[in-house]
């Protein structure tokens, strides 16, 4: 009979075990989800990356056509010049590229951040949404009388 009364009542171990897993779980979630996001701002980058070597081949390609087929030192210069031009101005847009994609990443990591509750332990005296509220008001007035 003590087998029997043994196994109708609960464990304490287990029961804290299972107690404490949600919140674990929970945190694992949170790490995998961030890691994901990151390794899917990573990808972009990538392709921010192929995409300028892309860019970059052809217009070389091209310049080295060009330049068998220059007839004339000026002509060459000139397209020397053309060079170092596009050069700058692929350089401009791999760096406008890169700073999309990182704002893009940023945006997709604060949005599944604001997508998590989080726990009233988590949360100080003041909360960021208090603090915009105050600033919020403050800016529009509300505290004219």
């Amino acid at each position: 009979m003590a087998k029997n009364a043994r196994n109708s009542e609960p464990d304490d171990t287990t029961s804290s075990v299972e107690s404490s897993a949600g919140p674990t779980r929970e945190s694992l979630a949170r790490v995998a989800q961030g890691a994901s996001t990151l390794l899917q701002g990573a990808q972009a980058f990538q392709e921010v990356q192929l995409q300028m070597l892309q860019r970059a081949t052809l217009v070389h390609e091209q310049a080295a056509e060009r330049l068998r087929a220059a007839t004339s030192p000026a002509e060459v210069l000139a397209l020397q010049g053309q060079m170092l031009v596009q050069g700058w101005q692929q350089a401009m847009q791999y760096g406008q590229e890169l700073m999309t994609a990182s704002m893009k990443v940023q945006g997709e990591m604060l949005a599944k951040a604001g997508q998590q509750q989080p726990s009233p332990a988590d949360e100080g005296p003041v909360t960021f949404q208090a603090w915009q509220n105050v600033m919020l008001d403050a800016l529009n007035g509300a505290g004219k009388h």
